[in-house]
């Protein structure tokens, strides 16, 4: 009884998958350990498909975000909403890099942590002030 392609290839499919559910963790071990072994020639490969396949990216991001616009505000807006709140270190660079000549991606981390005390502080004193 001879199989067919197509179940020779179901076969090999199922096989692969209990394999790699096998041999996860190993398998994670030997990508990270090669990936560490040859970083460089991954981070010129992805940036070559980046540069590469840049334009399919942002045709879809758009197409995505022109069909799901009011959801896609809603989860940029509360993004947004969460780091006012938290501080985190986007908010913080998006503050310091508003209306000066600074790029976000320069701004160091000590600088950083100066300007949440600072926001803090003015916070607590406006606080005080309407209570």
């Amino acid at each position: 009884m001879a199989l067919t392609e197509e179940e020779k290839k179901e076969r090999e499919k199922a096989y692969q998958k209990a394999y790699r559910e096998k041999n996860r963790k190993r398998i994670a071990e030997t990508k990270k350990r090669c990936y560490e072994e040859n970083k460089e020639s991954y981070l010129a490969r992805n940036k070559l498909n980046r540069e590469k396949n840049s334009h399919k990216y942002s045709v879809v991001k758009k197409q995505y975000v022109n069909a799901n616009y009011l959801a896609y505000s809603d989860r940029i807006k509360a993004f947004h909403k969460k780091g006012r709140e938290e501080l985190s270190d986007s908010y913080i660079k998006t503050v310091l890099a508003c209306r000066t000549n600074l790029v976000a991606s320069n701004i160091p981390q000590d600088m950083i942590d100066l300007k949440r005390q600072h926001i803090r502080i003015m916070r607590l004193i406006k606080e005080r002030k309407t209570a």
